[in-house]
């Protein structure tokens, strides 16, 4: 289904044990080893242990693989449900030897004399016996007795054994002491460590011959760890759940949303129940109809999805009724209703703040009352676009704002607007929002020209209430250790993808999640974003307005900088509202310690820093509340 939008050759995370796909873990090198060994040096016994979906069986095979051109030859029983005479006779046949007898002498002396030719050949016969731990006691007891065969000096069969963990326990048994004796090599295939998971996953897709790069973030693959334990089958499982929910999204970066979605569809789990209590208390706050809306959006989701297939129904219908979280979550991101999990923007979760505009933005101001009433009936016009085959790169889903939605904030809290001009007082409004900040009224920010909204600075505007910012000179990248929401202007290289004026709301490694007044909320490759920067802009709340503070000051502002260093274990000493020696020695460390330049004095990057000691809750770009995208 996903193949041709990812640029693959084939599915990538089959369950059958390919072994073209075997990952060589060190373990699995280990394995591997132990088994030439035992074969090589004609230990007699080996077996292999391992947890379902460890990779035995793919061990195997790579191993038929790299010796059958060798002078090995190999008989090899998947059936373990056998009795012992089936057994023998499903060895024969497995070698090829051609024989009527029906008794157990008779199979055995046509394998003993099989086994002298090949011997006297100079050929190395083996017997592979895969889920040994069905096998009943007494049919273990014949495959000891099939190793008896053997010259004065050399045995003339190798056996492994491969089962999982209960093996040697059964094993253990008295009645099979004699065999449990003659296992010389053993070996036990334990499940991938958590750090060699991307290197399993990247080996997967590279076999598969992928033509596109999909990220996995550091998240996705925490919770694919975490639900796999790192058994290879497991991650197989959940990384081709979480391709088809990356492939619903039009999206070549898999996130951690999209795992937990796959979990929980492999697990029959919700994915948020671990958030059911706080979701169940944000509806009670919000009052949304969820199930009325979800049940409006599906149907027309799946029949939009259905007519576009082109044929795919049966396939569609099939999935889609399989993939219900997937589809509320493609709504949600597309503007249409939002998925069950009860977690809503921050505008539904608290209160906004009102703030006032600048005089000149009063005029035809509505009420606070007003403007939310026509903000709880706007709507986002649905645009479901298909993927191409082969897309050359990532690009955000395009769902521009439509007359009805201008000016107005959408269920991201972004500020929605129709011309780029437009953009930067709309994103500078979305910034502040995510603040929990937002204006009573958009004052006639409509009606502005080009010209007129060139002239306008909201930042500057709102001064007053705390907003500051600086720009960010040393570029994208070492901006994001702040970790706050940034404004962004893109490059006009950029703007084929993204307004001229952006919000970067969060990150997880190589996802970026962009709120833009146009395209609504997007997510864009980190490394991609980075090319496509002209200007970041660092706004944070600075009620105290630390950096205009100053050596010598006194009063009540530098004793309350004082008791937040105090409390983080800079400041040593009484809290005397005096900023002399001691304070700056406390804020010497407190820059040192932030890895910012070590002055003693409060810049704008230290007043940063600082503001944030006063806003345990601050918004940031790697943790903290969800947001639907």
């Amino acid at each position: 289904m996903y193949n041709k939008f990812f640029g693959l050759e084939e599915a990538p995370f089959n369950l059958t044990p390919d072994s073209r796909f075997l990952y060589l873990s060190r373990q699995h090198r280990e394995a591997i080893g132990a088994l030439l060994y035992g074969i090589q040096e004609r230990k007699g016994f080996i077996m292999l242990t391992g947890d379902v979906g460890a990779g035995k069986t793919t061990v195997c095979r790579a191993l038929l693989r790299d010796l059958g051109e060798s002078e090995i030859e190999f008989a090899v029983i998947f059936n373990s449900y056998l009795t012992d005479i089936e057994l023998l006779r499903a060895i024969n046949d497995d070698f090829g030897i051609d024989s009527t007898a029906e008794t157990k002498k008779g199979l055995i002396d046509a394998l003993n004399i099989y086994l002298l030719e090949r011997f006297n050949q100079g050929r190395t016969c083996v017997l592979i016996i895969d889920e040994a731990q069905n096998m009943a006691p007494e049919t273990l007891e014949q495959v000891r007795m099939i190793s008896n065969l053997e010259t004065e000096s050399e045995k003339l069969i190798q056996i492994v054994l491969m089962g999982q963990p209960e093996l040697n326990d059964i094993m253990a048994l008295p009645e099979l002491e004699q065999l449990n004796q003659r296992i010389t090599v053993r070996y036990h295939l334990k499940p991938l460590p958590e750090d060699e998971v991307p290197a399993y996953i990247r080996h997967r897709l590279n076999r598969a011959q992928a033509k596109i790069e999909i990220n996995w973030t550091p998240g996705a693959l925490r919770r694919i760890f975490e639900h796999s334990a790192g058994v290879p089958r497991k991650i197989n499982v959940v990384c081709d759940n979480a391709l088809m929910a990356a492939y619903v999204a039009s999206s070549y970066i898999v996130d951690e949303r999209m795992v937990r979605q796959a979990v929980s569809e492999i697990t029959g789990k919700r994915a948020d129940d671990s958030r059911a209590s706080k979701g169940s208390r944000r509806r009670a706050q919000s009052g949304a109809p969820k199930s009325k809306r979800r049940r409006f959006w599906l149907p027309l989701t799946l029949a939009l999805l259905l007519i576009a297939a082109g044929g795919g129904a049966y396939y569609g219908l099939q999935e889609m009724s399989r993939r219900d979280m997937g589809v509320n979550e493609l709504l949600a991101k597309i503007g249409g209703a939002a998925d069950d999990s009860g977690i809503e923007s921050d505008a539904a979760a608290r209160p906004p703040v009102v703030i006032a505009l600048p005089p000149e933005l009063e005029t035809g101001a509505t009420t606070a009352t007003a403007q939310a009433q026509n903000a709880a009936s706007s709507y986002v016009r649905i645009a479901i676009d298909l993927p191409e085959p082969e897309p050359p790169k990532p690009e955000p889903r395009k769902n521009p704002v439509t007359q009805d939605t201008a000016w107005k904030y959408d269920e991201n809290g972004i500020l929605r607007v129709m011309e780029p001009y437009q953009t930067q007082a709309a994103a500078v409004l979305s910034l502040l929002s995510v603040w929990r900040v937002r204006p009573a009224n958009m004052g006639d920010l409509h009606e502005r020209d080009a010209e007129q909204m060139a002239e306008l600075d909201l930042l500057a505007a709102n001064y007053g209430l705390g907003v500051a910012w600086f720009d960010a000179e040393e570029g994208l990248e070492k901006a994001l250790v702040y970790d706050v929401p940034l404004l962004l202007k893109i490059t006009p290289e950029g703007q084929d993808q993204l307004s001229p004026w952006v919000v970067l709301r969060r990150m997880e490694g190589e996802a970026i999640t962009i709120h833009d007044p146009i395209w609504g909320c997007s997510i864009v490759q980190r490394s991609w974003l980075s090319r496509r920067v002209a200007t970041v802009r660092v706004v944070y709340f600075d009620q105290l307005r630390l950096n205009q503070v100053l050596r010598g000051e006194e009063g009540e502002r530098v004793k309350k900088l004082q008791q937040a260093l105090k409390e983080r274990k800079f400041y040593d000493y009484a809290l005397d509202g005096n900023y002399g020696r001691f304070t700056e020695e406390a804020l010497i460390r407190f820059q040192r310690y932030h890895q910012l330049k070590a002055t003693g004095e409060i810049d704008a990057r230290t007043a940063l820093y600082l503001s944030l000691l006063f806003h345990a809750d601050h918004p940031r770009l790697t943790e903290g509340e969800e947001l639907p995208l």
